[in-house]
């Protein structure tokens, strides 16, 4: 009787942790794609599909956007209310019109996911 009691205890623990992870990777999931859908429709034209940059804009893909470097906060700064230029030759930075919070945080998710696969942490 007290292995059969341990199963039924054990058993929604387990479902409950499959889900979360389940949810967890769905919000990863939709993050990436949101985000990324984002970053092609606002800021591809200049940082390059790939985010290696283009003759109109910067690479991200750089180790001076590290996080210690660049935090998310200034990231979402950066989307949100532009940039002066500062770093590179390109001009300044226009602010992403017409995005929520929520598409900032799915940008700057998409952006950081990619320069962590590119070695850039």
């Amino acid at each position: 009787m007290r292995s059969f009691g341990c199963i039924i205890v054990f058993v929604p623990l387990l479902i409950s942790c499959n889900t979360t992870d389940t949810l967890k990777n769905e919000n990863h999931i939709t993050q990436l794609t949101e985000g990324r859908t984002l970053f092609v429709e606002n800021c591809a034209a200049c940082h390059g599909n790939d985010l290696k940059g283009t003759p109109q804009g910067p690479p991200l893909i750089w180790d001076l956007y590290t996080e210690r470097h660049h935090p998310d906060r200034l990231i979402k700064k950066a989307i949100t209310t532009g940039v002066t230029q500062h770093h590179w030759p390109f001009g300044n930075m226009p602010a992403v019109e017409n995005i929520n919070e929520q598409q900032v945080d799915n940008l700057v998710y998409f952006v950081r996911h990619t320069l962590r696969a590119n070695g850039v942490h």
